[in-house]
């Protein structure tokens, strides 16, 4: 019988309380980008994909007007501005495109127009990161996009590993 050094077996634990996180947060809905979701919204309805490796995430997270100001404090959550809205606007057709392609279509139902300067936004992406060796993530492949509507209260989530 061989015995299993210290570091291996500190090895096996990690990647196994890592494993589990992973199970636990596919099975609740949970996600590990979810700490840009501010708690105390009133409803929401959620669109998660079963990947493991490529899946694209769309949310909605209803909020009442006093909700407003956590966003505006939050440290993550910049304001929109009119230069702006071209650029989130990509990431919500590209989130719809895919989610369309995927037979997934009728689960993205965002008004684009809703994207307004005054809007609170916080974009998480890997674009120009290296991947691998000069290889680099290109604009749309990893990308967690949070809008909060202020006229609607209302957070729009997306998110695309693909």
């Amino acid at each position: 019988m061989q015995r299993k050094r210290k570091g291996e077996k500190r090895w096996t634990v990690c990647l196994m309380i890592l494993v589990c996180v992973s199970v636990m947060s596919g099975l609740t809905g949970c996600s590990l980008f979810e700490k840009a979701i501010p708690s105390g919204y009133t409803d929401c309805v959620e669109h998660y994909e079963n990947g493991f490796m490529d899946y694209t995430d769309y949310c909605k997270y209803f909020y009442t007007q006093e909700a407003d100001a956590v966003f505006a404090r939050h440290e993550k959550y910049q304001l929109v501005k009119e230069q702006d809205i071209e650029r989130i606007t990509g990431y919500f057709n590209h989130c719809g495109d895919l989610m369309r392609g995927s037979e997934r279509g009728a689960e993205f139902d965002v008004d684009l127009q809703c994207i307004s300067a005054g809007d609170r936004v916080y974009i998480d992406t890997k674009e120009g990161e290296e991947r691998s060796k000069n290889n680099y993530y290109e604009k749309y492949e990893c990308y967690s996009v949070y809008l909060y509507d202020v006229e609607s209260h209302t957070l729009f989530y997306v998110h695309n590993n693909g």
